[in-house]
């Protein structure tokens, strides 16, 4: 994000980078790209990857601003508002580096893989070391479940035997190929909570508070939430009730298409 490349430049002159070659974005997100026309005043030269759909938002960025205003509210102004690249700086392919299409979190969502580095982006979710694995799914509206499957299921075909696996929030981990199939796991349980607990609930929070409830007690990738420190705990719990109306749109979407055939 826009607010954090103060902080980003000042840690990459104090590693003695003088240039910057690429920018690699693996989804168009104020989070993961609101920052990058910032990024841009400190390293000219630098060129800038994103899959094609995501491009457009680089460039005029105002429908961006605007989604993350709705689906964030207060959140994105500590974001900051991105500014536009110019075309000059968009490329089309980038060499030595395998670009994976992942859609799911996002239609346009990539993840990057150098050597034995393979950069996830939010295809695996959140992932934090709080004296143990903590992992989240990241399924913000609008999601689409079966795309985030089959978007694991590709990056589990992967030789993945001493890779890296890379989170865009947080860390890295060398357990890759187990990170993704309990990540796999986690989707398929929060779907089958979420869809089971859809026609008991009264209302829609009554909805978010129940499922919510039953998947810090059900999920064990949710079992070190609170020993999250509390700020962080914040900010999860909004981001868990972020992920479950992912999740929720996305069954009712579901409900809708069968009505409707």
């Amino acid at each position: 994000p826009m607010a954090s490349i103060p902080h980003l430049v000042q840690a990459l002159r104090e590693l003695g980078v003088q240039r910057l070659d690429y920018v690699l974005l693996t989804h168009v997100h104020l989070d993961h790209a609101g920052g990058t026309g910032h990024l841009l005043e400190h390293f000219p030269e630098a060129k800038v990857f994103a899959h094609p759909r995501g491009r457009p938002h680089l460039v005029a960025p105002e429908a961006l601003w605007e989604a993350s205003l709705k689906v964030m509210e207060e959140l994105a102004p500590y974001y900051g508002r991105p500014r536009p690249l110019s075309h000059a700086h968009l490329v089309e392919s980038v060499p030595y580096v395998e670009v994976i299409e992942t859609p799911g979190h996002a239609s346009h969502h990539v993840c990057y893989r150098y050597r034995n580095i393979l950069f996830v982006g939010e295809a695996a979710g959140v992932h934090r070391n709080v004296d143990g694995l903590y992992l989240r799914p990241a399924t913000p509206p609008r999601f689409f479940f079966e795309e985030a499957v089959a978007s694991l299921d590709k990056l589990l075909n992967l030789n993945l035997e001493g890779t890296l696996l890379c989170h865009g929030h947080y860390g890295a981990n060398t357990k890759a190929r187990e990170i993704l199939t309990l990540h796999r796991a986690q989707l398929f349980l929060w779907r089958e909570v979420a869809a089971d607990l859809l026609g008991r609930a009264v209302d829609e929070r009554a909805w978010f508070d129940l499922v919510r409830t039953t998947l810090l007690e059900r999920d064990p990738l949710l079992v070190r939430f609170p020993a999250l420190p509390p700020e962080t705990k914040k900010r999860e719990e909004y981001f868990l009730n972020n992920s479950l109306e992912g999740f929720r749109g996305d069954l009712l979407s579901a409900s809708d298409s069968r009505r409707w055939r």
